[in-house]
């Protein structure tokens, strides 16, 4: 069994994870953010993770970490995700109503 990271970036829940004895997968788009992971030795796909079938971890998976990028929100960035805020309320709902 596996943990599956989405929106992995550069390992900080995986590093995280092989500290517990724990192995998991990052699926991750960025470039440099893959390299670095390559660097420490973990497990990654480069990709979209709206793209990337989730049939391979259908029954394989242990535990679930989806941590999107923050910087749209965080008061460090530019907090443009504030103007989208009412779409990420809305694809919430959706998701959660199926």
């Amino acid at each position: 069994m596996i943990v599956l990271d989405l929106f992995a970036g550069p390992g900080g829940w995986s590093h995280a994870l092989t500290v517990l004895g724990v192995r998991d997968i990052g699926l991750e788009w960025d470039e440099w953010a893959c390299k670095t992971r390559a660097a420490a030795g973990q497990l990654t796909v480069r990709t979209d993770v709206a793209a990337y079938p989730v049939w391979p971890f259908l029954g394989k998976t242990s535990g679930f970490i989806a941590s999107p990028p923050c910087q749209a929100w965080s008061m460090a960035g530019k907090r443009l995700g504030l103007f989208d805020q009412p779409l990420v309320h809305q694809a919430v709902a959706d998701l959660g109503g199926g």
